[in-house]
C-alpha cells in the first residue's frame, strides 16, 4: 500500500501492478525486528529518492557490514 503497487500471486508467480503512474517520492517502513525486511526494502532505494528504514541495526543479526557495503556500492545514506 505504501507504495501504490497492487500484488497479485498465481501458480507461484508474483505479479507487481501499478495503481498509479509513479512511485512515491518518499516511503518509510517499520522492520519490527526483522534483519530481513531492512536488507529486502533497502533497494527501493534505486526507484524512490527517500526510503526510510526504522531499526536499521537489526542487519546486525546476519549482515553487520549490509550498510557499509551498499554505500560501497553508491547508496548514499543517512541516518
Amino acid at each position: 500500500g505504501k507504495l501504490n503497487v497492487d500484488l497479485s500471486s498465481e501458480h507461484g508467480i508474483l505479479s507487481i501492478h501499478p495503481l498509479e503512474s509513479a512511485l512515491p517520492d518518499r516511503v518509510e517502513f517499520e522492520t519490527y525486528g526483522d534483519h530481513r525486511l531492512a536488507m529486502s526494502l533497502a533497494p527501493l532505494a534505486l526507484v524512490i529518492p527517500f526510503v526510510g528504514i526504522h531499526n536499521h541495526e537489526v542487519v546486525t543479526k546476519s549482515y553487520p557490514e549490509f550498510w557499509d557495503d551498499l554505500k560501497k556500492a553508491g547508496f548514499v545514506l543517512r541516518s
